[in-house]
């Protein structure tokens, strides 16, 4: 090994980067991912296709968020630098994470390959370099190294639930958040509690009758009254969920005059008491989230269901999903090369109104 190669080794793991023998005898021609992220193929010229686990390539399983540095020329390892690592607490990669902002604060949203889901809130805004953790739990069974889970989330792009939920009594600044599995989904709504701080209440969960969910897209509020999620899933098909709340009973109307800490109080005081998330992946506890319904945290009922199945006509799985911004259209694509463009109609049938082929 040279001097120069030694120092760009060096160079790359000051900046988060690793490199790995990959095994190839001849140069290198091709590289790619699987969808999760997880797998690389390497095609070289000595016509092999080696293929390798992300454990065999030596990832750090750490999230990190990198910023540019203007004043710095665009030389490699310099022009970005890290700004915040963070390491799941049973040292498995992340699968998935999603921020939101509400008012002048940022939420991130992680969870990891073991099924560990941690909502943190950045204690500097205007840098994200510091970061803390105001809640996790795992929203399904703990994930073990000998499975291969999909994972994914999604947060409700918008200044605050969608207007039939406040409708029916949601506190305003309410986050809204959703968990996907292999063939299930859960809904979350996080609300404050009387220390002010964001506490994850599980609101609805749906079955998916499908062998895998590779993605799930919760639609940015604006156009549609209620909370709409698009799901791709395995059997090229893309469905779509809504959710609903329902008006509370009448003896529970009087607490629409209460504040968002007088209804968290109450509901602390009368319905669990659960150990902090940090605890939690520290003592690698299996914490389910059965002591934390969310309809008894705000009185309302959530009705998850499904209301269309989009699917696509060439028979490949859906990977990728994207809303617009005003969450009145939906993107969705595969291995087939092609876009599938979907609205809703008037009469509110979701249909293709255009697909893009590439060249």
């Amino acid at each position: 090994m040279t001097d120069a190669t030694t120092l760009s080794d060096q160079t790359l793991k000051q900046n988060g980067f690793r490199n790995f023998d990959d095994g190839a005898t001849e140069s290198i021609r091709a590289i790619a991912y699987n969808n999760p992220g997880d797998r690389i193929a390497i095609a070289s010229v000595d016509h092999r296709i080696r293929v390798y686990d992300q454990r065999t390539a030596g990832p750090d399983h750490k999230f990190k968020i990198w910023r540019e540095d203007p004043s710095q020329v665009h030389t490699p390892g310099r022009r970005f630098k890290c700004i915040f690592s963070q390491t799941p607490p049973s040292h498995v990669s992340y699968a998935a994470f999603d921020t939101v902002l509400r008012e002048q604060d940022v939420y991130l949203a992680l969870v990891s390959q073991s099924g560990f889901l941690s909502l943190l809130e950045s204690s500097d805004p205007t840098s994200l370099a510091s970061w803390k953790e105001v809640d996790a739990l795992y929203p399904f069974d703990q994930q073990y190294r000998d499975s291969e889970p999909r994972l994914g989330l999604s947060f409700q792009q918008a200044i605050g639930p969608s207007s039939r939920a406040l409708h029916a009594g949601l506190d305003p600044s309410a986050i809204s958040l959703a968990v996907s599995s292999d063939n299930s989904i859960k809904i979350y709504r996080a609300l404050k509690s009387e220390e002010d701080i964001y506490q994850l209440h599980e609101v609805g969960e749906l079955p998916v009758n499908v062998a895998f969910v590779n993605a799930i897209a919760w639609a940015p509020g604006g156009v549609n009254p209620l909370d709409i999620i698009a799901v791709a899933c395995d059997d090229s098909t893309v469905r779509m969920i809504e959710i609903s709340v329902q008006e509370p009973p009448a003896s529970i109307l009087s607490t629409r005059n209460q504040t968002p800490q007088d209804l968290a109080r109450r509901d602390s005081a009368s319905n669990r008491s659960v150990i902090s998330g940090i605890s939690v992946g520290l003592a690698d506890i299996d914490r389910t989230t059965t002591a934390r319904d969310g309809t008894s945290a705000i009185s309302l009922k959530h009705e998850v269901k499904e209301i269309a199945l989009l699917p696509h006509t060439d028979g490949v799985p859906v990977y990728r999903l994207e809303w617009s911004i005003d969450g009145s259209m939906l993107g969705s694509t595969g291995d087939d090369g092609r876009v599938h463009l979907w609205r809703q109609s008037i009469n509110g049938e979701w249909i293709e109104f255009s697909e893009i082929v590439s060249n």
